[in-house]
């Protein structure tokens, strides 16, 4: 292994514990870390069992339900969690469905937050917005004709965070930024102009006239 990838895994380590403790006795729920092997760059860590990740339970439920009103009270649960999460100033680094756990019974809808390896500590509302908008184009990526439950997501979060304000509106300058850098730029070209033949380069120099109406000239 070399000592750029014995690095990351270090830093990865600490943000782990550090970042993962600050969610206990805070109602978010995460792995536990037992223990961290600094000699070794290993994690010893709570395996949650009899579980399913977000992912797989939202494309299960729209390939059986078809309907996505069925994922409404999912939404506004993990709003309220990630309210709670950057309310302690934590900053995820990586919210996607796949870093989201259910525990069973699964209409608990009890969530639990994984992978704080990219984690850090943070109460800039830049910062929280832009782990929203890695959320925001995972979920719609991941997840396609979810609009609405995304925006029933948002309306949890805002109505759970007591900093809600001045992030959702980083977010949506996050979004706007990223529509118009979409936007491919319209190149207008002006219409060229004909360049007139001399007599010498036209296709007709030399050639006979044709009379009209009696047919081709005989020679």
């Amino acid at each position: 292994m070399s000592c750029g990838a014995e690095a990351t895994i270090s830093e990865a380590s600490e943000r782990k514990p550090r970042c993962g403790g600050r969610t206990g006795g805070r109602g978010i729920a995460a792995p536990v870390v037992f223990f961290v092997d600094y000699a070794s760059n290993c994690l010893y860590m709570e395996e949650i069992e009899d579980s399913v990740t977000v992912r797989d339970y939202i494309q299960s439920t729209m390939e059986t339900e078809k309907d996505p009103q069925c994922l409404l009270g999912l939404a506004r649960r993990i709003g309220q969690v990630l309210a709670r999460m950057h309310d302690e100033d934590l900053i995820h680094g990586d919210l996607i469905t796949s870093n989201m756990l259910l525990r069973r019974p699964l209409e608990q809808l009890h969530i639990v937050l994984i992978d704080f390896g990219l984690s850090s500590v943070s109460g800039l509302p830049e910062d929280k917005g832009v782990d929203l908008c890695v959320l925001e184009k995972a979920f719609l990526s991941t997840h396609p004709h979810t609009e609405t439950v995304f925006e029933v997501f948002l309306k949890s979060y805002g109505t759970s965070s007591k900093k809600s304000g001045p992030v959702l509106k980083k977010l949506d300058e996050a979004g706007r930024a990223a529509h118009f850098s979409s936007l491919s730029p319209v190149i207008i070209t002006p219409p060229t102009r004909p360049i007139p033949l001399g007599p010498a380069l036209h296709p007709l120099a030399g050639r006979q006239p044709i009379p009209t109406g009696v047919g081709p000239a005989q020679p």
